[in-house]
């Protein structure tokens, strides 16, 4: 079937005869209106017309012909022209024909008449005459019409002026009834405006996996304003309801959208399969009532290969399983997000155990390195919250809130603050993602948003990081940086949180953390807090490796609990002995302050630590146990070369190096680390330096593959009265 559309011609003859007449239709390029000669047979009778005219931007108007000529709307596409009813409503059977061949619009009536003209949208539906949406019926009829089957396959359309769901200049006939319930009020008069305004609302275009929209929506950088839905038994929510194979572009949205129902949700997209959005903003809010699957600020749920590019998203989304500003679920596939934003509030209200919020994206569901999202030069700066109140897990993200597939993020960067509340509830979060444990790629990005936990009590880990809150796959963070606070947990890193499980792969490179970092007070968990300028804890059999990277931030515990503070990595444990971690040619200056125990690198309880090229100018306050270096376990393994720390603390109190000996752990005095002797000694150790001594060639050749640079050691520079890295420098 063919989507139709219904105009209106009213056609007033004076006398009752019989008229013949031909309307010939005249076009030059296809697309513009043109005059059209009446003919009525030398007839001396008069004849007035009233005919719906549109300009070249889609306004609409009506016009008066004379006895001769009238300006008719461009009906040379029409494959269908029929419907006249008399004064009754009865209709005329015959009293208008379209001879297509000719190009002739035929009139033959002895009475008064209104005609119904029903036509195809102007335009054949190709890309240089694309079917043209000029009035909310236009858009209502596109609905019906894939909704029973018709999916427009490869066929264009394109919005011709601005819609306003409240504006009755957006309609033909606001008042018509012919479109029957569909706001599910059977008590009301069925007026077309109150039925896309109340109850149920508007009617997504696609409603079931069979019938999708899979044509190209160009909205010619137009808006449509005060969409509104309420759905109660949808699961397929927003002004497509499903696509596949489609493009949607150059459109805003405005309004608001709803569902008490388990549902995908998102302003301009429910499901997408296989489709582009380009060019599209959303000022629609989104929001579910109840734990609704995937909502998001343009797209509730991506399947197979997705791109949104040169879009964003102002409203607020308000889920309960998988939220984000830009997409709520990642199903499978690909999933691109370019040149992309949400500045919108992203909001977690309901106990899902399953569940992840992002500021760009909520989570993905499938799992897998052979799915893969993909996130390049975009950011979210829209608050992320999470305020559920059960023990439920929380997944929150300023970017990305929980990934368990290849994730590559370049260029992106995280302003908004990501804040969790609730009673007894395992965490994980992190300025750019709170979880990830697929092959994970972070390059050129930051966060400057602070993360924070508020949980009463907790019997598990509180993860937050200024980057990453948990890794246990494979993790390579290269010229990033963490400006952001990081505030409560027990657990708590610049740049990752926990990193656990021999999958657990982090390297780091070119990095640094300045964000403060401050840990739960009331953490009753009893292994403790571990606070880590880069990374808290390393733990079964994870792995670690840092190069030319630094911390400047400053870690107060404020705990009874404390495990230990770190300049760099707080705690290296588990039950085995294969955890690791290296550390080269970087250095701390943050300093560690209300705490028990703190080190300058890192604390070894079980497994291997390699350190090169490090130092320490860090200060401690108000620490009773303190090592410019490290505490290292009996029996563990350990190479510490080449590294350097003040030994003395501010308040002219000694810091020692370590709890071992060891000649390469070396105190200097402040003055004689901030000289450009020092610098000197730094750049000559490089020079004895291998790589493949504290990185296997396998993990050297993953990271020039995923990077696509050689792993280097950066040289060193006096900047500031400390040692700077010269590869860092413009960051």
């Amino acid at each position: 079937m063919q989507v139709i559309n219904k105009r209106i011609i009213v056609i007033f003859i004076c006398l009752s005869i019989f008229i013949f007449g031909s309307f010939k239709l005249f076009n030059k390029e296809k697309v513009v209106l043109d005059d059209v000669v009446l003919d009525i047979n030398n007839s001396k009778d008069s004849l007035a017309i009233y005919i719906e005219e549109y300009d070249e931007e889609g306004n609409a108007s009506y016009v008066e012909s004379d006895s001769n000529t009238f300006p008719l709307e461009d009906y040379v596409y029409n494959k269908e022209l029929s419907g006249c009813l008399d004064s009754n409503s009865n209709e005329v059977e015959g009293a208008l024909k379209y001879d297509y061949t000719k190009s002739e619009l035929n009139l033959r009536v002895n009475k008064p008449v209104t005609c119904y003209v029903y036509y195809d949208y102007k335009g054949d539906g190709t890309e240089t005459i694309p079917y043209k949406i000029r009035s909310i019926e236009d858009l209502l009829d596109l609905s019906k019409k894939v909704n029973e089957g018709t999916t427009y396959e490869n066929k264009y359309f394109e919005l011709t002026k601005d819609l306003d769901f409240q504006d009755i200049n957006s309609y033909n006939d606001s008042e018509r009834t012919d479109y029957g319930n569909l706001n599910g009020i059977t008590t009301d008069n069925n007026t077309l405006m109150n039925e896309l305004t109340t109850g149920t609302g508007w009617v997504p275009i696609g409603n079931t996996i069979n019938n999708m929209f899979e044509g190209i929506f160009d909205g010619n950088n137009k808006q449509i304003k005060n969409i509104y839905m309420n759905k109660k038994e949808d699961d397929r929510i927003g002004l497509f309801g499903s696509v596949r194979n489609s493009t949607i572009k150059n459109l805003t949205l405005e309004g608001n959208i709803s569902t008490t129902e388990l549902a995908n949700m998102g302003s301009f997209i429910g499901n997408a399969n296989d489709t582009t959005l380009d060019n599209c903003v959303s000022k629609v809010n989104v929001t579910s009532t109840a734990g609704s699957w995937s909502s998001g600020g343009l797209v509730g749920a991506s399947y197979g290969t997705v791109t949104i590019k040169n879009s964003h998203n102002e409203g607020n989304v308000t889920g309960g399983a998988w939220i984000g500003g830009i997409v709520g679920g990642f199903g499978h596939g690909t999933l691109n997000i370019e040149d992309s934003y949400n500045t919108g509030t992203i909001s977690k209200v309901d106990d899902v155990i399953i569940n992840g919020i992002g500021g760009l994206v909520g989570a993905a569901v499938a799992v897998g390195d052979s799915y893969s999202i993909n996130i390049t030069n975009s950011y979210n700066t829209g608050e992320i919250s999470d305020i559920s109140q059960t023990g439920r897990y929380a997944y929150a993200g300023g970017l990305v809130g929980r990934s368990v597939v290849e994730l590559n993020i370049s260029g992106s960067y995280n302003e908004g603050k990501v804040i969790i509340e609730g009673t007894n509830r395992p965490t994980f979060s992190g300025g750019i993602s709170g979880f990830l444990a697929g092959k994970s790629y972070i390059n050129n990005s930051y966060n400057i948003g602070d993360v924070e936990i508020n949980i009463e009590s907790i019997d598990n880990q509180l993860t937050s990081s200024g980057l990453v809150g948990f890794s246990e796959g494979t993790l390579i963070i290269t010229s990033c940086k963490n400006l952001g606070n990081i505030t409560g947990g027990d657990r708590i890193g610049g740049f990752v949180g926990f990193g656990s499980g021999n999958k657990s792969i982090t390297i780091i490179d070119k990095s640094y953390n300045a964000g403060n970092l401050s840990p739960s007070k009331n953490v009753t968990w009893s292994s403790g807090i571990v606070v880590g300028a880069i990374t808290s804890y390393v733990f079964n059999g994870a792995q670690l490796y840092a190069f030319n990277s630094y911390n400047s931030g400053n870690m107060e515990a404020n705990s009874s609990v404390l495990k230990g503070e770190s300049g760099f990595i707080s705690s290296i444990s588990g039950s085995t002995d294969s955890q690791k971690v290296n550390i080269l040619n970087s250095y701390n200056i943050g300093d560690i302050s209300n705490s028990g125990f703190g080190v300058g690198f890192s604390q070894l309880l079980k497994g291997t630590l390699k350190l090169n090229n490090v130092y320490n100018m860090g200060d401690f306050k108000d620490v009773t146990t303190k090592y410019g270096i490290g505490q290292f376990a009996t029996g563990q393994t350990y190479n510490i070369t080449k590294a350097y720390y003040r030994n003395k603390a501010e308040d002219g109190s000694d810091i020692a190096g370590s709890n071992i000996e060891n000649n390469e752990i070396i105190g200097k005095n402040l003055n004689d680390m901030q000289s450009n002797g020092f610098v000197t000694e730094l750049n000559n150790n490089i020079e004895n330096i291998t790589l493949t001594d504290y990185i296997d060639d396998n993990l050297l050749t993953e990271f020039k593959n995923t990077t696509g640079y050689d792993l280097t050691l950066s040289k060193w520079k006096l900047k500031d009265n400390y040692p700077v890295l010269v590869a860092l420098e413009g960051m």
